[in-house]
């Protein structure tokens, strides 16, 4: 199997569309996903992007050498990368504007924590998987200011409510 082939769950090789949004590609043994940040401006579930973001990252953090500064950093990227969906999620359950507003802050909290986590690596010469961690960096920039327009405009609503 070379480097453009990956496993299916049915059982098929190949590279192939995901949804119509995502490729799926075969780097050392484990199947990722590849996508394109101009794709993924076009799926409009912010929580289907936040959990396909969180799952890229997992599987990235999985493509890290397992050296001691690579545990370190994958750990830390994974805890907070995975967040960003789970609170958005807890986001969506908000027993109010202000909890939502709060919960969406988590979350764009842990983006950036995460975004800092690629650019760590990025500079660090960690990998030679430079080339998905930058696109999983311009993605969670993409994320990071989606977060906070979002919470910008959940504070002009709750403003505009109280009149």
């Amino acid at each position: 199997m070379n480097s453009e082939q990956s496993v299916h769950s049915d059982g098929s090789r190949g590279t192939r569309k995901c949804e119509g949004r995502f490729d799926l590609l075969n780097i050392s043994g484990d199947t990722i996903i590849k996508f394109s940040t101009a794709e993924m401006k076009r799926v409009f579930n912010l929580e289907d992007r936040l959990a396909v973001y969180s799952a890229t990252v997992l599987k990235l953090c999985n493509l890290l050498p397992k050296t001691y500064a690579a545990d370190v950093i994958a750990k830390q990227l994974t805890r907070a990368g995975v967040s960003v969906a789970l609170n958005y999620g807890e986001a969506q359950s908000a027993e109010s504007r202000k909890d939502f507003i709060h919960k969406v802050k988590i979350s764009l909290k842990e983006a950036r924590e995460s975004y800092v986590c690629l650019k760590i690596i990025n500079l660090s010469d960690i990998t030679d998987q430079n080339d998905l961690f930058s696109s999983l960096l311009k993605e969670a920039n993409e994320i990071i200011s989606i977060l906070v327009k979002s919470v910008e405009t959940a504070k002009k609503n709750m403003e505009n409510n109280k009149e």
